[in-house]
């Protein structure tokens, strides 16, 4: 009698496309990109490729010390990070490559501060925000913190509201930020991995992905360009070369210009959103 040949992997279930293989008699599942954990159960990292995407973690009440935490790779000038609140807000962005955060009451001048380091070199940055005894600081890749010392003890942190990452909705008072002055209003481009909230990785897994938000900080790791061949510029960038009779930022417009598709190449960074 033959028995069947067995393998460490045949009861062991990796999750979300993972592959198991077997290292030193044991199972091992290799994650794809932005997956992590025992199983690859976590989504821990997520590339945002269209403009006018952004994700919404429901309810997300602060408490009374708050501390965010996420890291980011963009080669883009301007963007929205983090946003929480409706009249009354705060936004982290980038400003002019910087990041710029700001605490608005409704009156006016809004309060804000800048990092001094620019982040927008295409490498991952960690950007961590802290609200405390109504302070609120942001401090670059550990460095030394930026500092608003008039935090209401009834800010929006501490309000049951959803907090947007990577953009906001235009809509009703939320479309307040888009209009207050020094502010662009537009989402992210590039990628957001490893956000924590008060110690507690998120799983975007349990968020809903808008279409133009892929798992993963790989930029050619999907279909990128429709109808191309997608080029890495840096760990968040890409440019797509198009086929023929195609062209736009993601080979996804037809046209009838000969002279346009498999030579045309546009930047990301250089999308309109």
């Amino acid at each position: 009698m033959v028995l069947p040949r067995t393998s460490p992997c045949d009861n062991y279930e990796c999750q979300n496309g993972a592959q198991c293989i077997v290292k030193e008699s044991e199972p091992i599942c290799q994650c794809l990109s932005g997956y992590q954990g025992e199983k690859c159960e976590k989504l821990i990292s997520i590339n945002f490729v269209n403009k006018e995407s952004y994700l919404q973690i429901p309810s997300a009440k602060m408490h009374p010390q708050t501390n965010i935490t996420l890291q980011i790779a963009t080669d883009e000038d301007s963007g929205i990070l983090l946003y929480k609140g409706d009249k009354d807000h705060i936004a982290v962005e980038l400003y002019r490559g910087r990041v710029r955060v700001s605490y608005d009451t409704g009156s006016y001048p809004a309060s804000a501060i800048y990092s001094v380091e620019t982040i927008n070199d295409g490498n991952f940055h960690i950007v961590e925000l802290l609200a405390m005894d109504q302070i609120l600081s942001l401090s670059i890749d550990g460095g030394s913190p930026k500092i608003i010392t008039n935090l209401s003890k009834q800010s929006t942190l501490n309000f049951d509201s959803p907090l947007y990452v990577g953009g906001m909705p235009v809509k009703n008072n939320i479309a307040a930020l888009r209009q207050s002055p020094g502010q662009n209003g537009t989402s992210f481009h590039g990628c957001i991995r490893n956000l924590y909230i008060n110690s507690e990785l998120q799983d975007f897994r349990n968020v809903p992905l808008q279409v133009g938000i892929l798992p993963g900080c790989e930029p050619c790791h999907k279909k990128v360009c429709v109808h191309g061949t997608c080029h890495a510029t840096s760990q968040s960038g890409f440019s797509c070369e198009c086929e023929g009779g195609w062209t736009g930022p993601l080979c996804d417009q037809q046209t009838n210009d000969p002279c346009l598709g498999n030579k045309y190449v546009l930047p990301q960074d250089k999308a309109v959103a």
